[in-house]
């Protein structure tokens, strides 16, 4: 249950980067009541309860949200975001595994302990698999907002992005509450996505071909 549970709170990174992390920070500067404490988190990321944290990612996730706004700038964002969402993802996983794991975690020795079977599984695994989670999620959302963008023109992209926050924040409380909902939410989410991508590639392509062979 904690590896799933950190899986989708790593995983909201692939929606907005930063939004997670500053929803993280604010719970665990005791700002809003979301149940993440400070204690909750390992030792080397208690920066992340700081007021600093709260303003950096504050900061950040308003600088985010307004490139939506600018097709341009938004799929710049997107491309950079191939790289920094996966790390997110890493720290989010790592950050939140002490709050659904009840054993606690040694972060010294760079493991959490897991209470299904009393063993251990190390936190860089815990940060893969949350970064992962991230990446997937991320990619097929890059390319719904170029479809977006060339559909719409990058009117609908505002849309989209409201969207995604609206769904990054729901995952984000839901696997605080509902861990095993959260995840099937998230796996149908990637699932639809990718199934939705996969499907507005393959009509481009055949509209293309059949361009292609009408002019020849």
């Amino acid at each position: 249950m904690a590896l799933s549970g950190s899986s989708v709170f790593g995983a909201t990174a692939g929606l907005r980067v930063l939004l997670p992390l500053f929803l993280l920070s604010m719970s665990a500067a005791d700002i809003i009541p979301l149940g993440i404490r400070r204690e909750h988190l390992p030792d080397a990321l208690a920066w992340l309860g700081s007021y600093y944290a709260v303003a950096g990612f504050g900061a950040g996730y308003a600088l985010e949200r307004a490139s939506y706004l600018i097709p341009v700038v938004d799929h710049v964002v997107d491309f950079l975001e191939l790289f920094l969402a996966p790390l997110a993802g890493a720290l989010l996983s790592i950050a939140t595994i002490g709050l659904l794991e009840p054993s606690g975690i040694n972060s010294a020795a760079g493991y959490v302990t897991a209470t299904n079977d009393g063993g251990s599984f190390p936190l860089a695994v815990v940060g893969f698999i949350g970064g992962l989670f991230a990446l997937i999620l991320h990619v097929p959302l890059m390319v719904a907002r170029w479809i977006s963008t060339v559909l719409s023109f990058g009117c609908a992209n505002a849309l989209v992005g409201l969207l995604e926050d609206v769904i990054a924040v729901a995952l984000f409380i839901l696997a605080l509450v509902a861990v095993w909902a959260a995840f099937i939410l998230l796996v149908a989410v990637i699932s639809l996505l990718m199934y939705r991508a996969v499907r507005a590639l393959a009509n481009r392509r055949g509209k293309q071909n059949e361009a292609y062979d009408h002019v020849n």
